[in-house]
């Protein structure tokens, strides 16, 4: 993302929609990671640069595979993405660059925990 101007209001209305839906999916985890992916490519082809969401797009059965795990390991685990999504959206309609950097920064570590344990 080349800034956050640059992010439509219809991009950020559909990563809304996509917590909606998650919301709705926490009973199964292969939707609710599957929607989770959703959002996350949506925020990569947000960025403007078609190699970095091919790349991304070539993750997607890991980061499926990955995210089930967490989400059925981890108690609370969906609750606490669906926070952290939320917190990312929040800031991007906020327009608020660096509390947007801080949110992505704070939903990247709870995963790596959420993953390995630290």
């Amino acid at each position: 993302m080349s800034g956050l101007d640059d992010m439509v209001e219809g991009q950020i209305d559909a990563l809304q929609g996509l917590i909606d839906q998650q919301r709705e999916a926490q009973g199964d985890p292969a939707r609710f990671i599957e929607l989770d992916t959703e959002f996350h490519t949506l925020m990569v082809r947000a960025a403007g640069n078609p190699i970095l969401a091919d790349f991304y797009s070539s993750l997607r059965q890991r980061q499926l595979r990955i995210g089930v795990l967490a989400v059925t390991k981890g108690r609370g685990r969906a609750d606490q993405v669906l926070g952290e999504h939320q917190s990312i959206v929040d800031a991007l309609r906020a327009r608020n660059i660096e509390s947007t950097h801080q949110a992505i920064d704070s939903h990247l570590k709870s995963t790596r925990a959420a993953i390995v344990g630290y």
